[in-house]
């Protein structure tokens, strides 16, 4: 078998196991949009998912659902097995667009050894196998992002306006998904203008208009307003983003000096001919550069919004990764090294798996009709993962106090990080079980217990007074 089909083989397989093994949820979006609308597919109807979709799009919900679907066609009743079925479609679907769209980067100039360093890095860099196996948006962007900026490399390169075409219809598909990713359409333009092919101004102007006129068409079919998603995100965003959370504009610049496992591409490149090597990759470049700033001029800053352009990242290291490996092989190993133990660990680390785990086991027990939650224990409470699950109340320690729940169907929740506050739950309640956080989260706890107590083990607690079976 040749290496670079054994190498696609590999990455494949990585990224079907990890969607298979990580069914941990990366962020409360990431539920309740990914998880929740999705599965049990029983439950979702698509007049449903419009009307409660908010100031998002319907579309990935749409998408995810007929996903979860085929799986309930096949036979797969339980919803967590209808959403590894989900994230194993999401996952093979993104890896086999990716490592496509990643080697024909650079099959136009033929560099084989380059298409071998891109193939690994999109399926084996530690945070891909994990990032595009998600139901999130910016990862189901992602794949269309790459190919819309692999055509207009094409473009850039050999003047093909079929590839211009392309890269507007791919950017169109991408921000269907995530909205903001259409500001790469800027990186379209620029790479129009340095082409200097005038002659095909028509050919974008129309391309251009019939990309922007679809998705409108589409929210009008869906929800009666043409971009009816778009204007209510916009106008919420514009109100309320800044109270969210502001960040400093040069974080995202941090965050991707910092995923690059540092100081693994820290050097001065003597040598090497960057003009040669990055024109063919110019308009991916933009693409980069054009969603970094246009980004880290946002006040409001999350890490996954990153997640869209982080394929172009990759591709725009390969020069510099072929480099390396050529002049330094003690940086070469320390990077493959230190990138294998990232790739485990956050591949194969369940998010919020002391909360799933309970909710699977609450599944099980037809016994338990209502579950209260002390503090911020059930802050996330991800019922979806099951198909029954007790009803969820939360009361704060002193409401506890004065009025703890004594009826044998009600058990009690608590993080271990809050039990002091609780004192008469030893002396009134046994434990039934505890949910353990996974070990990326317990490595978090425990450098900064203080702003992770809502990720400690949960413990089940009910009356002494009740006999149930464990």
């Amino acid at each position: 078998m040749k290496p670079l089909r054994l190498l696609w083989l590999l990455g494949l397989l990585m990224y079907a196991v990890t969607a298979y093994v990580n069914i941990g949820i990366v962020a409360m979006d990431d539920y309740e949009y990914g998880v929740a609308r999705v599965v049990p597919a029983q439950n979702q109807r698509n007049a449903d998912i419009i009307a409660n979709v908010g100031i998002r799009s319907p579309v990935p919900s749409l998408v995810l659902v007929s996903l979860s679907r085929v799986a309930l066609k096949l036979g797969f009743e339980d919803p967590l097995a209808q959403y590894r079925f989900v994230l194993l479609s999401v996952g093979i679907f993104a890896y086999c667009m990716l490592a496509f769209f990643a080697r024909r980067h650079f099959q136009l100039e033929a560099s084989s050894g380059k298409e071998t360093i891109a193939l690994f890095l999109v399926g084996f860099f530690w945070l891909s196998p994990f990032f595009f196996s998600r139901p999130l948006i910016e990862s189901l962007s992602a794949p269309f992002v790459t190919a819309s900026a692999c055509f207009a490399c094409e473009y850039w390169m050999k003047g093909n306006r079929r590839a211009l075409v392309l890269s507007v219809f791919a950017l169109m598909v991408a921000a269907m998904f995530r909205f903001q990713v259409g500001v790469c359409f800027l990186a379209i333009l620029a790479t129009f203008a340095l082409r200097r092919q005038w002659k095909d101004a028509g050919v974008l102007v129309l391309a251009g208009a019939v990309a922007f006129l679809i998705p409108g068409l589409v929210d009008l079919a869906l929800r009666g307003r043409f971009y009816a998603s778009l204007i209510s995100y916009f106008a919420y965003n514009l109100k309320y983003s800044s109270t969210f959370g502001v960040t400093p504009f040069y974080s995202f610049v941090t965050l991707f000096l910092a995923i690059s496992i540092p100081p693994a591409f820290w050097l001065r490149y003597r040598g090497l001919r960057w003009r040669e090597e990055f024109r063919p990759l110019l308009p991916t470049v933009l693409f980069f550069l054009v969603f970094l700033v246009a980004h880290s001029a946002i006040p409001h800053k999350e890490d996954r919004f990153m997640v869209p352009i982080l394929p172009s990242f990759l591709i725009c290291l390969v020069p510099l990764a072929n480099y390396i490996m050529v002049r330094h092989r003690l940086r070469t190993a320390y990077f493959l090294v230190l990138n294998a133990f990232l790739l485990v660990i956050t591949s194969f680390t369940v998010e919020q798996q002391n909360t799933i785990g309970m909710v699977l086991y609450l599944a099980t027990r037809p016994d338990i009709s209502r579950i209260v939650g002390i503090d911020a224990t059930l802050v996330l409470y991800p019922a979806a993962y099951g198909m029954r699950a007790p009803a969820p109340r939360t009361m704060s320690a002193d409401e506890f106090a004065a009025s703890p729940p004594k009826d044998c169907s009600t058990v009690v929740a608590i993080r271990t990080s809050f039990e002091s506050e609780v004192p008469t739950l030893g002396r009134e309640y046994h434990r039934i079980a505890e949910f353990k956080p996974g070990l990326l989260e317990r490595f978090v706890i425990r450098i900064n217990p203080g702003s992770n107590a809502r990720r400690t083990t949960i413990e089940l607690f009910e009356p002494k007074e009740c006999v149930r079976a464990s």
